[in-house]
């Protein structure tokens, strides 16, 4: 057993390691994710996808960063839709997918930017929050079959992993690809 010198120590540590995950992720943004599947598409049918938009490309520097971030998108998306199963192709396919970004200035909330903000010229005003918006429909019918919706997920850096994590859960919902055409 521990002198009790060295139990106090990593009793102090451990409170304040918690301490600090707890302000940490008090202090990451949260991302609100909405997810709705059609209740008359037939998920049994679809085992491919096509892009309908075009990549975007990066002709002039001032291009590069949402080039950069439609790229982040397609990728998280195809590597969520392979993991349950759903087969890119840039021929004929069961599914049409595309996504939109829509951004908004949000005011700042927390407590330093409260009092930031009671200054006579503040500094902190807010950020910009964005929304991404993904939709995969039939291709036959050109009925929507699923769409989501993640808020707080695009903001000035975009990290990839919150990007994923976020495209996973859009897409927690949406029926796997089963090996003889159905979904399980």
């Amino acid at each position: 057993m521990a002198p009790p010198s060295i139990r106090r120590f990593l009793t102090r540590a451990g409170s304040l390691l918690t301490c600090l995950l707890v302000v940490l992720a008090a202090c990451s943004p949260r991302v609100e994710v909405q997810s709705e599947r059609s209740r008359i598409a037939t998920f049994s049918r679809y085992r491919t996808y096509v892009w309908v938009s075009s990549a975007v490309a990066a002709r002039t520097t001032a291009e590069v960063e949402a080039s950069l971030l439609d790229w982040r998108i397609r990728n998280s998306v195809d590597r969520a839709l392979a993991a349950k199963g759903y087969v890119r192709t840039e021929g004929s396919a069961s599914l049409l997918v595309d996504y939109d970004v829509v951004t908004r200035e949000r005011n700042t909330d927390t407590f330093r930017e409260f009092f930031r903000n009671r200054i006579e010229e503040p500094f902190a005003q807010g950020s910009t929050e964005g929304t991404l918006a993904l939709q995969l429909v039939d291709a036959r019918t050109h009925e929507m079959a699923y769409r989501a919706s993640a808020t707080g997920v695009i903001d000035e850096h975009v990290d990839r992993r919150r990007l994923e994590a976020a495209v996973d859960r859009m897409l927690a919902d949406l029926p796997h690809v089963m090996e003889k055409g159905g979904t399980r």
